[in-house]
C-alpha cells in the first residue's frame, strides 16, 4: 500500500469514514465500497485495512485524546446504499496539523489486523 493511500489533508481536515465489519457483512461492504469508488472516475475498490478503533483513541497529544470516532449512519444517495455500520474518525478539537494526521495514518498502517481485499 502507498503511503498516500490516506491523504494527511482527509485526515486533518475531512476525517476519515469508516466501517464497523462486525455490523456489515462482506457482501453489504463491497456493494458500499463500489458505489462509492465508482462515484469518481477511474477509481476502483481493491480493499481496506481492518483494525481497532481503539488504537486512534488511544493517540494522544499535549491535550489528551487526538482523535474521536463515533458511528455515523449514512443514509441512500447518489447510488450509494445507506450504510448503518459507518463511522467517522475526527480530530478532537476540529483541526489537526499535517504531522499529527501523518501520525494517525502510521498508527492505522502499523495496527492493521489485516487487509481487506475485495474479490
Amino acid at each position: 500500500m502507498k503511503p498516500s493511500v490516506f491523504p494527511p489533508s482527509h485526515i486533518a481536515n475531512k476525517g476519515l469514514s469508516l466501517v464497523r465489519t462486525q455490523k456489515v457483512d462482506a457482501a453489504a461492504l463491497a456493494e458500499f465500497c463500489n458505489a462509492l469508488s465508482a462515484m469518481q472516475e477511474g477509481r476502483q475498490w481493491c480493499g481496506g485495512f481492518q483494525f481497532s478503533c481503539s488504537i486512534l483513541r488511544n493517540i494522544r497529544d499535549e491535550d489528551g485524546c487526538l482523535i474521536c470516532v463515533f458511528d455515523d449512519p449514512t443514509k441512500a444517495e447518489n447510488g450509494v446504499p445507506a450504510n448503518d455500520a459507518h463511522a467517522i474518525a475526527v480530530s478532537h478539537d476540529g483541526a489537526m496539523s499535517d504531522e499529527d494526521a501523518m501520525e494517525v495514518r502510521a498508527t492505522i498502517i502499523e495496527n492493521a489486523e489485516q487487509i481487506l481485499l475485495a474479490k
